[in-house]
């Protein structure tokens, strides 16, 4: 039998430490009131304890199974663990830092079916930026986002000297060695696990924010932007996440830094 659902929960300033980067306008920000003046999150953002997502001064229901959010605490750590010595792939200018990510669904809303956009925003409780751009790509090595973590691991292996090539005739990465091999099989390790996960009915890579979309919206003149934007965000957003039977997010948070 489920546990009484938790109705009251705290912010947590070491749940919003983990997105804090995001929505930093790392001194930008010509007015005090702006939200996004160079940030892809808003400055507004709080999370609470059960990892619920929200803007400070708007109200947030809480209805959680005690176990639920157990779960997802535990399935966010185990992803962690299996990331805990990689800090490159997706062709961050600076080094990846993969984090706990949780946020435990209310009992009694409606259960997703699948990871969406939308589903993304909602969950963000209208944090972010609202002109980018939110994709959500299946955690397969045929994805787009694979192609940044071949990339890196191509990079490796260069640096070491290894004269394997990590592509094959078409394209595909292709067996490497050394450090190189490791990265790819920690990656492949971390896309097996999502992917075969029980407590999972979907996963995926989702991506918040596009530099190019992003720089190309700075430079369009008839673009509305929210009030007090001054420049695009270089912190963006990138998550592994898996959709838990009850309708949470669990997994992995990390950032890009793209200038």
């Amino acid at each position: 039998m489920p546990g009484r659902p938790l109705t009251h929960f705290k912010t947590s300033p070491s749940r919003l430490a983990v997105v804090r980067e995001c929505m930093d306008d790392y001194g930008v920000a010509t007015d005090d009131a702006a939200e996004w003046p160079n940030n892809i999150l808003s400055r507004r953002t709080v999370v609470y304890g059960s990892g619920a997502i929200g803007r400070r001064g708007e109200s947030v229901s809480h209805k959680v199974d005690p176990d639920e959010l157990a779960l997802c605490k535990a399935l966010a750590k185990a992803a962690r663990k299996l990331m805990k010595n990689v800090d490159a792939g997706l062709e961050s200018e600076a080094q990846l830092d993969f984090r706990d990510f949780y946020i435990a669904a209310n009992v009694g809303d409606p259960v997703p079916r699948r990871i969406t956009e939308a589903l993304i925003r909602q969950k963000f409780g209208g944090t972010i930026f609202p002109p980018a751009t939110v994709t959500v790509e299946p955690l397969a090595e045929k994805a787009a986002w694979w192609a940044g973590v071949a990339r890196s691991a191509q990079n490796i292996a260069e640096e070491e000297d290894e004269d394997t090539d990590l592509f094959g005739d078409e394209g595909e990465p292709a067996e490497g060695g050394g450090h190189s091999r490791e990265f790819l099989d920690t990656w492949r390790a971390l896309v097996r696990w999502f992917r075969e996960c029980p407590e999972f009915k979907d996963s995926a890579f989702v991506k918040i924010g596009d530099y190019d979309a992003l720089r190309k919206l700075l430079r369009d003149k008839t673009a509305k932007l929210p009030e007090g934007t001054v420049t695009f965000a270089s912190a963006l957003p990138r998550l592994f996440v898996g959709l838990t039977q009850d309708g949470s997010l669990a997994g992995l948070f990390t950032y890009v830094v793209l200038t």
